[in-house]
């Protein structure tokens, strides 16, 4: 069965992701790798939404992975999806990466992303999010789909987004090792 990892960086290595440990909790920045391929997906402060060979920069040591079984379908939807984030070349959420780490009663106001003609911009954890959410649809994944449902995709961490999505996936601890 065909997976998607999301890779979760732990590691601080700036001041900025300093600060957002400090707010939001351990896990700083979350990446998808479709299972069958040596990219990742993910958006990056000061650049566009990418997608970039992942190489040997995902350790044990500075990230974190769970593996998500899902259908061809559904795994083929989310790379589509993230594929046509990158085509459109969406700019840094800057906003609401800032909103998510605030008190949720000074962001409660923020209506969430309602489809992806509505997506303006991205960051990280919300693109993730988005992905799944919009994408998912085999029965196998109804469950994480309702976990991912609570989430405003606006105000969602890296750390959120793994609390909500570690008890429908799997430590892919084999995946940072494994050859193409």
């Amino acid at each position: 069965m065909p997976c998607l990892f999301l890779v979760f960086k732990k590691a601080i290595q700036s001041q900025v992701e300093g600060l957002v440990s400090w707010v939001a909790g351990p896990r700083i920045h979350v990446e998808l790798v479709p299972g069958n391929q040596n990219v990742a997906f993910t958006a990056f402060m000061w650049e566009n939404f990418s997608v970039n060979e992942w190489g040997d920069r995902f350790t044990r040591a500075t990230h974190d992975t769970l593996s998500l079984q899902v259908s061809q379908e559904d795994h083929d939807r989310v790379c589509n999806f993230m594929t046509r984030q990158v085509a459109r070349r969406v700019p840094y959420n800057y906003g609401d990466v800032l909103r998510c780490m605030l008190p949720e009663r000074t962001v409660a106001h923020c209506e969430d992303v309602a489809s992806e003609a509505a997506i303006t911009s991205l960051y990280c954890s919300q693109a993730v999010v988005l992905a799944l959410r919009f994408s998912l649809e085999d029965e196998g994944t109804a469950a994480l789909r309702e976990s991912l449902a609570a989430l405003n995709s606006r105000l969602t961490t890296p750390q959120a987004l793994y609390d909500a999505v570690a008890p429908h996936a799997e430590p892919a601890d084999t995946f940072i090792a494994r050859e193409f």
